[in-house]
């Protein structure tokens, strides 16, 4: 008898230590509702996104007035539109079916705490309203994803392509643009390049050929920006300085200075920083403004030997601007 009630005993602690721990337990047949929302946020109140990638490098993204900037530096305003996009995209999106629920499953589609392609967190003020992980491709422009504290795996619609850590990612290419027929006046040096009432081009050189003008200002106004650049550095080997009026009373002064066959550096009276567009861009306005000032052997020359590249940032490190 006295062996029954033993048994009995231990039988129930067995029994309640069984139930304990289920309690602490994920519920595998917890019900999953593939409507729900992704994460609870509101596209539009986030005013800090922090983006990381697997090689532990991030970018930290906040929103000034009605504008994206970079955190450590304000003054440089982000593409309009870019992070909104992804922003909404994560706010609309539906958990839809989960590709997989187990907790070993993260490392797998590469979206676990320490393996993942990007970990992407959004605030409002001092609260995280979104932290997720996104992983392997699950199609164009799709991604695994995992919502921090979650062992779902879903899928989202961003690519690869939409997030980055590297901040010329994020810029508006085309920052340095311009009206052409806003442009009044150009002023290389000695040579002044002006337009009359009638909108045609003169030239302050004798030798000069007002007909070129408008290839000039079209190398110009086409600028496109490849990255940031560093707003301290040794000089250049070469350099070009110019001023473009707009009207009487607005002018922009343009620097640039190449730093090799690939990179060269401008800075902008307008912008508070440096940014790096590709060197075949200033071969080209050397060439066009050789060709305004009369010079024709050496327009013919350097156009014989440009050798044009892309404008495409050249990796993730900037350049040095020389003051």
């Amino acid at each position: 008898m006295k062996r029954i009630i033993t048994g009995a005993f231990i039988l129930l602690v067995v029994q309640i230590g069984i139930v304990a721990l289920l309690n602490f337990q994920k519920n595998p047949f917890a019900p999953y509702s593939p409507d729900e929302k992704l994460v609870d946020m509101d596209s539009k109140a986030v005013d800090r996104v922090i983006i990381e990638d697997g090689d532990d490098t991030a970018l930290e993204l906040v929103k000034k007035d009605d504008n994206w900037v970079l955190a450590k530096n304000d003054a440089v305003v982000l593409k309009k539109g870019q992070l909104e996009t992804v922003l909404d995209i994560l706010a609309r999106s539906k958990k839809g079916l989960a590709v997989a629920t187990s907790a070993d499953a993260a490392d797998r589609f590469q979206v676990g705490k320490e393996n993942f392609a990007f970990h992407l967190v959004c605030n409002q003020g001092d609260s995280k309203v979104a932290d997720v992980y996104l992983g392997t491709s699950s199609g164009y422009r799709q991604s695994h994803v995992r919502v921090a504290g979650s062992d779902d795996v879903v899928t989202l619609p961003l690519g690869g392509a939409d997030l980055s850590t590297d901040a010329a990612h994020w810029l508006d290419r085309d920052m340095l643009s311009l009206d052409p027929e806003k442009i009044t006046a150009l002023t290389f040096g000695d040579t002044r390049i002006s337009r009359g009432e009638d909108t045609s081009w003169a030239v302050s050189l004798a030798e000069g050929d007002a007909a070129k003008v408008g290839d000039l200002v079209e190398k110009i106004v086409s600028l496109r920006v490849a990255a940031l650049a560093e707003d301290s550095a040794p000089s250049a080997a070469e350099s070009l300085d110019f001023t473009v009026e707009l009207g009487k009373d607005s002018s922009l002064h343009y620097s640039l200075k190449k730093v090799d066959d690939t990179s060269t550096v401008l800075k902008r009276s307008d912008l508070a920083y440096a940014v790096e567009i590709s060197t075949w861009q200033l071969e080209e306005m050397e060439t066009a403004l050789a060709a305004v000032e009369g010079k024709a052997e050496q327009a013919d020359k350097a156009a014989s030997s440009q050798e044009k590249v892309p404008a495409a940032p050249v990796g993730n490190s900037p350049i040095p601007f020389a003051q």
